[in-house]
């Protein structure tokens, strides 16, 4: 009883329950669409291909100033353009090659990490200190979830 009430009292507690319960509602109902369709690799080629356009952002970012660098919304365009970047080129592959889906989705989810991972090597490499926090976006810690990021996943 005492757990239910935290919930209801407690600020820190609701955020992170509504945030992981949000993300842990979109999560199921898009993985049960991607396995009906057929397409469960989609999810792991979009979030491997979503690491260049997170590091991206953040180099444009801090090269606009503003402290845009970690801004979560600039981050999440970026995430964004380079999944639907990274879909668009298995569509195109499979439908200009011989080479089905899960073969283009392989092909996608690689080359777009190892890009990810060399611009995450030329961020990690800057003599700037305004890197750090950048991994917390991208592993996260919900403990340290805000009400905007609630907001932000609704």
């Amino acid at each position: 009883m005492s757990v239910l009430v935290d919930l209801v009292t407690d600020h820190t507690l609701r955020t992170v329950a509504l945030g992981a319960g949000a993300i842990g509602a979109v999560a199921g109902l898009l993985g049960t669409f991607a396995v009906l369709r057929r397409q469960s690799l989609a999810g792991d080629a979009i979030s491997h291909a979503a690491l260049p356009g997170v590091a991206l952002a953040f180099l444009i970012g801090g090269a606009a100033g503003g402290g845009l660098a970690k801004h979560p919304l600039v981050l999440l365009a970026g995430a964004f353009v380079a999944g639907w970047l990274g879909m668009l080129l298995v569509m195109l592959i499979t439908r200009t090659t011989r080479i089905n889906a899960d073969t283009a989705l392989g092909i996608v989810l690689s080359v777009f990490f190892g890009t990810g991972l060399m611009l995450m090597r030329i961020i990690q490499d800057l003599p700037t200190a305004s890197k750090a926090g950048l991994d917390k976006f991208l592993f996260g810690n919900a403990a340290t979830m805000l009400t905007a990021d609630v907001m932000t996943i609704g």
